[in-house]
Protein backbone atom coordinates (compact mmCIF):
# COMPACT_ATOMS: atom_id res chain seq x y z
CA UNK A 1 0.00 0.00 0.00
CA UNK A 2 3.13 2.38 -0.29
CA UNK A 3 6.44 3.16 -0.67
CA UNK A 4 8.35 4.61 2.45
CA UNK A 5 12.12 5.62 4.48
CA UNK A 6 14.17 6.22 1.60
CA UNK A 7 17.57 6.87 1.82
CA UNK A 8 19.80 7.59 -1.49
CA UNK A 9 23.17 5.08 -1.46
CA UNK A 10 26.36 6.61 -1.05
CA UNK A 11 27.17 7.83 -4.99
CA UNK A 12 23.69 8.90 -5.72
CA UNK A 13 23.03 6.14 -7.57
CA UNK A 14 20.28 4.09 -6.00
CA UNK A 15 17.67 4.06 -3.35
CA UNK A 16 17.17 1.88 -0.54
CA UNK A 17 13.45 1.95 0.60
CA UNK A 18 10.39 0.09 2.51
CA UNK A 19 7.14 -1.41 0.71
CA UNK A 20 4.11 -1.85 3.40
CA UNK A 21 1.75 -4.00 2.70
CA UNK A 22 -1.97 -4.18 3.65
CA UNK A 23 -0.89 -6.00 6.97
CA UNK A 24 0.83 -3.96 9.43
CA UNK A 25 3.63 -6.44 9.51
CA UNK A 26 4.19 -6.54 5.77
CA UNK A 27 7.11 -4.60 5.76
CA UNK A 28 9.88 -5.42 2.62
CA UNK A 29 13.33 -3.61 2.15
CA UNK A 30 14.15 -2.68 -1.61
CA UNK A 31 16.87 -1.07 -3.44
CA UNK A 32 16.15 0.66 -6.43
CA UNK A 33 18.76 1.85 -9.30
CA UNK A 34 18.78 5.38 -10.96
CA UNK A 35 20.55 3.61 -13.23
CA UNK A 36 18.85 1.34 -15.07
CA UNK A 37 15.00 1.46 -13.43
CA UNK A 38 15.27 -1.97 -12.29
CA UNK A 39 14.59 -2.89 -8.29
CA UNK A 40 14.96 -5.91 -6.27
CA UNK A 41 14.24 -6.80 -2.51
CA UNK A 42 16.90 -7.10 -0.12
CA UNK A 43 15.21 -8.10 3.13
CA UNK A 44 11.62 -9.68 4.41
CA UNK A 45 9.99 -8.50 6.87
CA UNK A 46 12.29 -5.66 8.44
CA UNK A 47 11.76 -1.85 8.95
CA UNK A 48 14.12 1.52 9.61
CA UNK A 49 16.74 0.21 7.21
CA UNK A 50 19.77 2.05 7.06
CA UNK A 51 22.93 1.93 5.04
CA UNK A 52 26.23 2.42 7.57
CA UNK A 53 29.26 3.56 6.46
CA UNK A 54 30.51 0.37 8.05
CA UNK A 55 29.36 -1.66 4.78
CA UNK A 56 26.45 -3.01 6.57
CA UNK A 57 22.73 -2.33 5.59
CA UNK A 58 21.13 -2.41 9.19
CA UNK A 59 17.85 -2.39 9.99
CA UNK A 60 14.81 -3.39 12.77
CA UNK A 61 13.60 -7.62 12.44
CA UNK A 62 11.36 -8.98 14.65
CA UNK A 63 11.83 -5.94 17.30
CA UNK A 64 15.88 -6.91 17.30
CA UNK A 65 18.58 -4.31 15.49
CA UNK A 66 20.30 -5.90 12.63
CA UNK A 67 23.04 -6.05 10.58
CA UNK A 68 24.49 -7.44 7.19
CA UNK A 69 26.84 -6.91 5.02
CA UNK A 70 25.82 -4.78 1.74
CA UNK A 71 27.92 -3.12 -1.42
CA UNK A 72 26.32 -0.44 -2.25
CA UNK A 73 28.33 -0.32 -5.60
CA UNK A 74 26.58 -3.97 -6.50
CA UNK A 75 23.29 -3.32 -4.53
CA UNK A 76 23.53 -6.88 -3.04
CA UNK A 77 23.61 -8.28 0.37
CA UNK A 78 27.20 -10.17 1.08
CA UNK A 79 26.48 -12.48 3.78
CA UNK A 80 24.26 -13.73 6.66
CA UNK A 81 22.72 -11.01 9.12
CA UNK A 82 23.98 -10.56 12.56
CA UNK A 83 22.41 -9.56 15.61
CA UNK A 84 23.81 -6.14 16.94
CA UNK A 85 20.73 -5.33 19.86
CA UNK A 86 18.38 -7.90 21.39
CA UNK A 87 16.98 -5.43 23.52
CA UNK A 88 15.85 -6.52 26.83
CA UNK A 89 14.02 -3.42 27.07
CA UNK A 90 11.59 -4.16 24.69
CA UNK A 91 11.15 -4.60 21.21
CA UNK A 92 13.48 -1.40 19.20
CA UNK A 93 11.30 0.76 17.51
CA UNK A 94 13.38 3.38 16.17
CA UNK A 95 17.57 3.68 15.75
CA UNK A 96 19.73 6.30 14.36
CA UNK A 97 23.36 5.56 13.65
CA UNK A 98 25.73 8.49 13.28
CA UNK A 99 28.83 8.43 10.51
CA UNK A 100 31.19 7.72 13.38
CA UNK A 101 28.91 4.21 14.38
CA UNK A 102 27.52 5.66 17.47
CA UNK A 103 24.06 4.36 17.72
CA UNK A 104 20.68 5.26 19.78
CA UNK A 105 17.98 3.82 19.59
CA UNK A 106 14.39 3.79 21.27
CA UNK A 107 13.08 0.38 22.66
CA UNK A 108 8.69 -0.17 22.81
CA UNK A 109 7.10 -0.47 25.81
CA UNK A 110 7.95 -2.75 28.32
CA UNK A 111 6.65 -3.07 31.94
CA UNK A 112 8.00 -0.05 33.52
CA UNK A 113 8.31 2.89 30.90
CA UNK A 114 11.86 4.61 32.49
CA UNK A 115 13.26 8.07 30.90
CA UNK A 116 15.84 8.47 28.44
CA UNK A 117 19.53 7.19 29.43
CA UNK A 118 22.73 7.91 27.92
CA UNK A 119 24.76 4.34 27.72
CA UNK A 120 28.73 4.73 28.46
CA UNK A 121 30.45 3.10 25.38
CA UNK A 122 33.45 1.88 27.88
CA UNK A 123 31.95 1.07 30.49
CA UNK A 124 28.19 -0.04 29.88
CA UNK A 125 26.92 2.15 32.34
CA UNK A 126 23.76 3.78 31.84
CA UNK A 127 23.17 7.61 32.89
CA UNK A 128 19.56 9.24 33.05
CA UNK A 129 18.89 12.41 31.13
CA UNK A 130 16.91 15.39 32.49
CA UNK A 131 13.69 14.03 30.92
CA UNK A 132 10.92 13.04 32.27
CA UNK A 133 9.96 9.09 32.17
CA UNK A 134 7.68 9.20 28.50
CA UNK A 135 6.87 6.83 25.95
CA UNK A 136 9.63 8.44 23.21
CA UNK A 137 8.85 8.01 19.73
Amino acid sequence: VGHREPQLLPGGYAVLFKTEGPVGDDNQMWVYSLMTGERHRLVEDARFATFSPSGHLVYVQDGTYIAAPFDPDRLELLGPAVTVVNSSAGEVQQFALSHTGSLVYAAGLSASVQGLVWVDRETGEAHPFAAPPHRYY
